[in-house]
């Protein structure tokens, strides 16, 4: 009897030892800790397409990741080629007006783990009925091959404090400058902008001829810091430096933007 009982306890711990080597040869789902914004199909490239994000998008910079499937087979796929361009339509008595925001295309057309990267600097919210967010995507499951079209509603709210501003130089060249959102702590942080001009109401090209000057303040205690790092551009609109929070609370980043011999001041408020 205790041969027996020995034998089964024996091969109890042979089973979960099993199961544990296993879950932990299981790869980690991709998409834990995002949030699904939608669904749907890219007509004509039998594609079934997934938009998630890291969290609610609202004004400002948002990074979002699709992920796609072959329609006919269900399988998740590796390779895909993809443009977005996010609209808002804005309905004013009888007329209706267009027009896009900064956005961020995926760089190459394959992925190791399903989701390919993109991004969209929000320049207002969603406003329900009177203006509507919507996310225009083509899709292709290779170079080369059928385009598929899609759009996911969206929907954006204000962020809080605000991380995009609307700017425009004395020559009136206009532009947009949003903060990168990011968990800061007291000490050193990374900070990072992204600038875009305002070609018009459907162009945002990167700006990268932009020198920028930070200085970071606290106006309820009356003192900046120091060792802060100005952002400089690293590629793509994106311009990248260090700041220095020598203690919790409300902080200003005041920044001086200077392009073409023009230059120009604005702000963002932290609050962590």
């Amino acid at each position: 009897m205790k041969t027996y009982i020995t034998y089964i306890v024996f091969m109890i711990f042979i089973a979960l030892s099993s199961c544990t080597k296993e879950s932990e040869n299981e790869p980690e789902d991709p998409t834990k800790g995002l949030v699904k914004l939608g669904e749907t199909y890219a007509k004509g490239a039998s594609m079934k397409i997934e938009l998630w994000s890291t969290t609610a998008l609202s004004t400002g910079y948002n990074k979002m990741y699709l992920r796609a499937y072959d329609s006919l087979t269900n399988n998740l796929l590796d390779n895909g080629v993809f443009k977005i361009q996010p609209l808002m339509v804005m309905k004013m008595e009888s007329q209706q007006m267009t027009h896009a925001a900064p956005s961020e295309n995926p760089d190459h057309v394959k992925t190791e783990n399903g989701l390919f990267p993109v991004a969209v600097v929000f320049t207002m919210p969603s406003t329900g009925e009177s203006g509507q967010w919507n996310l225009s995507l083509e899709a292709q499951k290779n170079p080369g091959s059928e385009i598929g079209k899609a759009i996911f509603p969206l929907t954006v709210i204000s962020s809080d404090p605000s991380r995009v501003k609307n700017l425009k130089t004395v020559n009136g060249t206009n532009f947009i400058i949003s903060y990168l959102p990011v968990k800061s702590k007291v000490g050193i942080n990374e900070i990072e902008f992204m600038v875009f001009y305002k070609q018009d109401m459907m162009n945002y090209p990167a700006a990268e001829d932009f020198t920028i000057k930070m200085t970071p303040k606290m106006p309820s205690m009356g003192h900046g810091s120091p060792n802060n790092v100005n952002p400089v551009h690293i590629g793509k609109g994106h311009y990248k430096g260090s700041v220095n929070f020598t203690m919790t609370g409300e902080w200003r980043i005041n920044l001086e933007l200077t392009a073409k011999g023009e230059t120009t001041n604005t702000y963002f408020d932290v609050n962590f």
